[in-house]
């Protein structure tokens, strides 16, 4: 993409780039097809970093069991 294609997107209203990528959306995804992810942990319970949200973090009793 050239700079002043950028600049141009940039200066989009909002709801116009919506409206947009609703459309490139319906060209490259048929209405009735979902598609699925799914998130692993690879550290429940022994993550050394201190976040006292995450129920990775070895620092706090989450209620989680420890994984090896």
């Amino acid at each position: 993409m050239k700079f002043p294609e950028l600049q141009r997107l940039y200066r989009q209203p909002l709801f116009d780039l919506i409206s947009q990528s609703r459309q490139v959306h319906l060209q490259h995804w048929r209405g009735e097809e979902v598609q699925r992810c799914s998130l692993l942990s690879i550290k429940t319970g022994g993550c050394s970093e201190d976040c006292a949200y995450c129920a990775q973090s070895a620092h706090y009793s989450t209620g989680v069991e420890r994984e090896d």
